[in-house]
């Protein structure tokens, strides 16, 4: 079986060995992490997920995904392999494990945040119940055995023919600020991890209390850090916030990788 790329091909082009387009999800168990019962986990999980179990291929000048049977590859370091490698099985997804820790990598084109949160959640059910032996609540977990509705295979924007169109604006929109061109750094690529810890209670409070959610809170956030740093920089700055496009489309099952942005603007308004 194939499956025609649409959503999946402008992140596919635009995607270079520098710029991977991948979302990677870290997740931090309490304690060490069983290879084995992993092992079997993610192969149970796949199952449950078959569109996501597929390879880049070109046919007739256009690319789509074939069925891939290989297994999908989990290896014994936080680094990862390439995508669409031989190292990664050929697969767009792939899985790390260290000390307590499991890294899912998944190519962006393929899905977006919401989507892989699914495969973390029917991941996880399967790894703790194995590891705790213990029976977990199944509700709003996708699993083996389901029947998948062609609602999570249908690309739900590439049979629409009554997009909204927005409103276009007669002023073009002005310069953001370039983090890397006012620093005055060289764009070398290195990847560094910043973990953040922080009370949920609190910060939910604190989005409730100022009339924002999360997305807008630490698009503030950020917005007021690179004031601080750049404070004559004559540039706006711009953060575009992503929206999940599914509630518009009418799409609420749909795997692919559907998010789109809004760009808030640090004015007035924002800053006070």
């Amino acid at each position: 079986m194939e499956q025609k790329l649409f959503t999946e091909l402008r992140p596919l082009y635009v995607t270079t060995k520098e710029r991977p387009n991948e979302i990677r999800i870290r997740i931090r168990m309490r304690d060490l992490i069983d290879p084995e019962i992993l092992r079997r986990a993610v192969d149970m999980t796949m199952q449950r997920y078959p569109y996501f179990c597929v390879e880049l291929q070109k046919k007739d000048g256009r690319y789509v995904f074939a069925e891939n049977h290989r297994p999908v590859v989990i290896t014994d370091s936080l680094h990862g392999v390439d995508l669409n490698s031989e190292e990664s099985n050929y697969h767009m997804i792939a899985f790390c494990q260290q000390d307590n820790w499991i890294i899912f990598d998944v190519f962006h084109g393929m899905t977006d945040g919401t989507g892989a949160y699914e495969v973390v959640r029917t991941l996880l059910y399967y790894y703790c119940s194995a590891r705790y032996n213990v029976k977990l609540k199944e509700e709003g977990i996708r699993l083996v055995g389901d029947e998948i509705p062609e609602e999570e295979w249908i690309d739900p924007v590439a049979s629409r023919t009554d997009l909204p169109q927005p409103k276009q604006k007669n002023e073009q929109m002005s310069d953001a600020l370039n983090l890397i061109k006012e620093a005055d750094v060289e764009e070398d690529h290195c990847h560094t991890v910043y973990s953040i810890a922080i009370s949920e209670s609190e910060f939910m409070r604190f989005n409730l209390d100022n009339d924002g959610s999360p997305g807008t809170m630490v698009s503030l956030l950020l917005s007021r850090a690179i004031a601080k740093l750049f404070p004559k920089s004559e540039n706006a700055i711009r953060i575009a916030l992503c929206v999940n496009q599914r509630k518009a489309l009418h799409a609420p099952l749909a795997h692919h990788s559907l998010v789109g942005g809004v760009m808030l603007e640090y004015k007035d308004m924002m800053r006070d």
